[in-house]
């Protein structure tokens, strides 16, 4: 029979409720409740926060540039706990960090910091190329008439 212990629960950082907060400024702002938890929500709190707790990171004024760019190299290195991350998914993820560290700027909670987003390939359905080759995606469409 395995044995059973207590778990101490882990105190919040200074930086958890700050998240809570710009998740509740973000909603006040008009978002939709996906775009909170989906685009905002995970990154922060499911990438962004254990980053910070494996770092030992526990106030705001403790994050800076360096530290960032770790978070964005770990992620493109070990990928996701569904495996590797595109380019395109880690950009993601950094736009939504770096839309909170601007917030937590702008609140006068920490300095300016920011994370660098990976390089994204451009896909092929917004180079030029593709533009020209399928020339019904750029014209207008026609207006109907009775």
């Amino acid at each position: 029979m395995a044995k059973l212990s207590v778990v101490k629960p882990v105190a919040p950082t200074a930086i958890e409720p700050l998240v809570d907060d710009y998740l509740a400024h973000c909603r006040a702002s008009g978002h939709s409740m996906k775009t909170i938890k989906d685009a905002y929500g995970r990154p922060l709190r499911n990438i962004m926060l254990p980053f910070l707790a494996e770092q030992k990171i526990t106030k705001p004024s403790e994050l800076n540039n360096r530290l960032m760019d770790r978070l964005s190299v770990k992620l493109h290195d070990e990928g996701g706990p569904r495996g590797q991350l595109s380019p395109h998914s880690i950009h993601a993820y950094m736009r939504a960090i770096n839309s909170f560290l601007s917030w937590a700027h702008a609140e006068g909670e920490m300095g300016e910091v920011k994370a660098e987003p990976p390089r994204c390939p451009r896909s092929w359905s917004t180079c030029s190329v593709a533009r020209r080759s399928r020339p019904w995606r750029t014209r207008p469409r026609a207006s109907a008439t009775s």
